[in-house]
């Protein structure tokens, strides 16, 4: 049996980056509070701590996990 093609090749490369967000919107997604502030101090490494922030509001915005190098440089920032 054939699959079925529900999204198109530019819809799945959309599908599969993390979202997009504008000034406003990123301050609200990356918001730390204080409890996730205590996890991410006991991470070792700096990378580890970004990665987890980031991975915390996109999994927010979106309910999925993305891999790390598809990560926004102005989200890292």
């Amino acid at each position: 049996m054939a699959r079925m093609k529900i999204l198109n090749a530019a819809e799945r490369e959309s599908f599969n980056k993390p979202p997009t967000f504008n000034s406003f919107q990123r301050k609200q997604i990356f918001e730390v509070t204080t409890g996730l502030m205590d996890i991410t101090q006991r991470l070792r490494k700096p990378n580890y701590q970004i990665g987890f922030l980031l991975t915390c509001g996109y999994f927010k915005a979106t309910k999925r996990f993305f891999i790390p190098e598809d990560y926004y440089p102005r989200d890292v920032e």
